[in-house]
């Protein structure tokens, strides 16, 4: 089957066999393609994509040393290093039914099984192609983030009754999510489920309701897909969420464990196992999944720095109180390695420092954990460079592990004031600090923001205002908690004579929420609020 319509398309070999490539290069040519690279490894690719905008990528499973292909397809989706538009496929010669369910999980749009042939090969590659074709100006609005324009042009296609009609439903629903619109594409999947059976709308139907909080009825759907298609692993993964959720561990490693039989390469899977055994106080199943984790994550864009510090403090609780054990050794050896993976991380020894301090706590060596937190500090001060966010966490959590979490609340508002200063994001600060609240405070500072809410409805202004001064307290940070407060003193220093004690009150809400990041949904309403206080 001939490509000559598709010759114009730039296409890559990535394979570290010089023979095979060729092999495969050749009969490309032979089926009409006109600009064929080849590539070595996965670290080749990723330093040349930036260059060249690829159509087709070949990509076998096994790389050599490094990253293998599902590992570098994952990378090349979270750096939106690969265009909507292009294709994916991972070539093998590898049938294991737990890489072809790894890699189905990372969405490539193939999988091509050696020996290729040049009459199956051009087959997949037309059907393929064509398709990407079609979509073009679709695919073209999401290269650009444009999900409101793509959308447009789904509806379009849509109502001229397209061959794709399916695919069209599919990509409509992945957009409608994109943008917010959760009813709509809850309605889209509904609309479809009762027409026919789709997994992946059932799946995208049980994600949604998770997000809504109808846990019964998404647990209904996962079921059923499971049911029908075992291979389904996303289904056992949004299900052990809700068990997670529903204050349910046990049933929710339950659940992993069948998962990651069927499908053990998943560096996020295994990450929640661990997890889950963690908070069902098996000690020694959390150790296993940790040592898969960090082995996965080797290569992996989805490994992350608290893998390793967790996976230590782990080690370190299991230690019986030493740092001579194998545990004990383990632990430190772990956060060694930390520092090697995440090299390019900024402040990642401090960060590996800062755990280590908390290892030495679970040893019981509580001199050492206080000289290393002091280090932690003079390094950063020698640097002229303030923690971070992550790293002012890390910080706090090792306060609390000394056993000195009455200085966290002074030592977080003083850390995030100076990362503040530096620009540095401070979010994650203001995460842990609301993460320390009670769910019986939340559950009060809620009561008594309704009320507030309520009184405001009824034109009882200053009744509003001390239900929300009442709830301050049991939440200071909650962002949306303290604007709310802030309205209603804007409104009242509208009509106040004697101003002075509303507007101590309306500077502190402002103190306290002072580090809004643009991008957070409440910044909007947080810069009015400023803009018409500053006019009074």
């Amino acid at each position: 089957m001939s490509l000559e319509d598709f010759a114009k398309k730039r296409f890559l070999i990535v394979d570290p066999l010089d023979s095979y490539c060729f092999a495969t290069k050749k009969m490309l040519i032979d089926l009409g393609v006109k600009l064929v690279s080849t590539a070595s490894s996965a670290q080749s690719v990723l330093s040349g994509i930036q260059n060249v905008d690829y159509d087709v990528i070949l990509c076998n499973f096994e790389l050599g040393e490094g990253k293998n292909g599902q590992e570098l397809l994952e990378e090349l989706r979270v750096k939106r290093l690969l265009k909507f538009s292009a294709l994916f496929f991972i070539v093998t010669a590898e049938v294991a039914r737990d890489k072809v369910l790894g890699t189905i999980e990372n969405e490539p749009d193939g999988y091509l099984v050696k020996p290729l042939t040049p009459a199956e090969l051009g087959k997949r590659l037309k059907i393929s192609l064509q398709q990407k074709e079609s979509f073009s100006d679709i695919d073209a609005a999401i290269d650009l983030a444009d999900y409101a324009q793509a959308l447009k042009l789904c509806n379009q296609r849509l109502a001229e009754k397209d061959r794709y009609t399916l695919l069209l439903f599919k990509t409509k629903a992945w957009l409608l999510s994109k943008l917010g619109e959760w009813n709509k594409a809850k309605a889209l999947f509904e609309e479809l489920l009762d027409k026919s059976e789709h997994p992946w709308a059932r799946l995208g139907l049980a994600e949604i309701l998770i997000n809504q909080h109808e846990y019964e009825t998404a647990e209904q759907h996962l079921k059923q897909i499971i049911e029908e298609d075992r291979d389904r692993i996303e289904a056992y993964d949004l299900l052990a969420k809700i068990k997670e959720l529903q204050q349910d561990p046990h049933t929710a490693q339950e659940i992993l464990e069948r998962a990651v039989i069927q499908s053990p390469n998943s560096v996020r899977r295994q990450k929640a196992l661990a997890d889950m055994r963690i908070a069902n106080d098996d000690q020694k199943g959390a150790i296993e999944a940790y040592r898969k984790v960090i082995k996965l994550g080797s290569q992996s864009i989805y490994a992350e720095p608290d893998h390793y510090f967790h996976f230590a403090n782990v080690l370190a609780e299991a230690s019986n109180g030493s740092a001579r054990n194998r545990l004990g050794k383990e632990a430190l050896d772990v956060l060694s390695r930390s520092k090697k993976r995440f090299a390019d991380r900024d402040q990642i020894d401090l960060q590996s420092t800062l755990v280590e301090a908390q290892v030495q706590v679970s040893f019981g060596d509580l001199d050492t954990a206080n000289s290393l937190l002091e280090q932690v500090q003079e390094k950063a001060n020698l640097r002229k460079s303030p923690l971070n966010g992550e790293s002012a966490v890390i910080a706090a959590k090792t306060l609390i592990k000394l056993g000195r979490g009455d200085e966290v609340d002074e030592f977080l508002q003083n850390a995030a004031d100076q990362a503040a200063e530096a620009e540095l994001d401070v979010s994650g600060i203001y995460n842990f600090m609301d993460d320390r609240i009670s769910l019986q405070n939340r559950k009060k500072a809620t009561e008594l923001n309704k009320q507030g809410i309520r009184l405001h409805g009824e034109n009882n202004l200053d009744g509003a205002i001390q239900a929300m001064l009442k709830a301050i307290p049991y939440t200071p940070h909650h962002i949306s908690l303290n604007l709310n407060l802030l309205q209603l003193l804007v409104k009242k220093l509208k009509t106040e004579n004697k101003p002075a004690e509303l507007r101590e009150k309306a500077e502190q809400c402002f103190h306290r929420v002072r580090h809004i990041p643009p991008d957070h949904k409440e910044y909007r309403r947080f810069a009015h609020l400023k803009k018409q206080y500053a006019g009074l």
